[in-house]
């Protein structure tokens, strides 16, 4: 007769999904989620939507002043934007810039140099953008969930 003991199942299961949950958050696959959830931010900054606080929806970015969009057609664009698109990106560089930085456990969202960084923080007091939206963070989620679950399956 087969005999387990419920207490050795419990402690080899806390211990899996400790390992799975380590392996889960590791610098590995956080650079992977990174780079999807970097690459989802930047394709709602071009598309002329931001997002105001973390867990919010997307907004239209506020339209260029009139003014600006005079100047800006005297300019030499970026290949994604026109005069008067909202879409933060006048020649490419600060979006350019967005990156992203794993620590244990940690992910965030960040631009590269030091003026992309000023820009940003110039131009988010009326077009905020570096904010995960509601569903950026379910789709971040449902990406760790997929990792979760490709580590379980391997743990049989």
């Amino acid at each position: 007769m087969a005999n387990i003991k419920l207490g050795d199942l419990d402690d080899w299961l806390k211990r899996e999904l400790g390992m799975v949950l380590k392996k889960a958050t590791s610098e590995r696959e956080l650079k992977q989620l990174g780079e999807k959830t970097t690459k989802r931010v930047h394709d709602r900054i071009k598309k002329g939507y931001g997002v105001k606080r973390d867990g919010a929806q997307e907004e239209r970015l506020k339209p260029l002043a009139g003014s600006y969009v005079e100047q800006r057609k005297r300019m030499s664009l970026h290949p994604s934007t026109s005069p008067s698109k909202s879409n933060l990106t006048q020649t490419g560089e600060m979006l350019g810039d967005l990156t992203y930085e794993v620590a244990i456990g940690h992910l965030t969202i960040k631009y590269k140099t030091a003026e992309s960084k000023t820009k940003a923080k110039h131009v988010s007091k009326k077009r905020p953008h570096m904010h995960l939206s509601a569903d950026e963070i379910e789709d971040f989620a449902e990406d760790l969930d997929n990792v979760v679950a490709r580590l379980i399956k391997r743990m049989r």
